[in-house]
């Protein structure tokens, strides 16, 4: 399942985008709120959430993301995905944009 967003940003902000909402057995991650990893992109500090919602009786998929915070330092895009357990179908797609970055 593909899932695509619009975003209305300023100059100087982090946002995140769902890319590839993924498919997640509710036997290794329930339906519910798991934060997001961000790693690389030369800062620290960004925070956010993705919600697992169910899609059938055996799998769940990324519904929303939500940054809470924009962290400070990125010089360049961080990966993101959320912490959800994943073993069986396929992660998400989480994508991070800086504030200079076209979506």
């Amino acid at each position: 399942m593909l899932a695509s967003v619009t975003v209305r940003r300023h100059a100087d902000e982090t946002v995140v985008g769902i890319a590839d909402a993924g498919n997640y057995s509710t036997s290794e991650a329930p339906p519910g709120v798991y934060p997001l990893i961000f790693s690389g992109g030369g800062g620290s500090g960004a925070t956010g959430t993705a919600t697992l919602s169910p899609i059938d009786g055996f799998n769940n998929t990324v519904t929303s993301v939500n940054l809470t915070s924009g962290g400070s330092g990125y010089v360049s895009v961080p990966s993101c995905t959320p912490s959800a357990a994943h073993v069986f179908g396929r992660p998400a797609v989480i994508n991070a944009f800086l504030g200079t970055q076209a979506v």
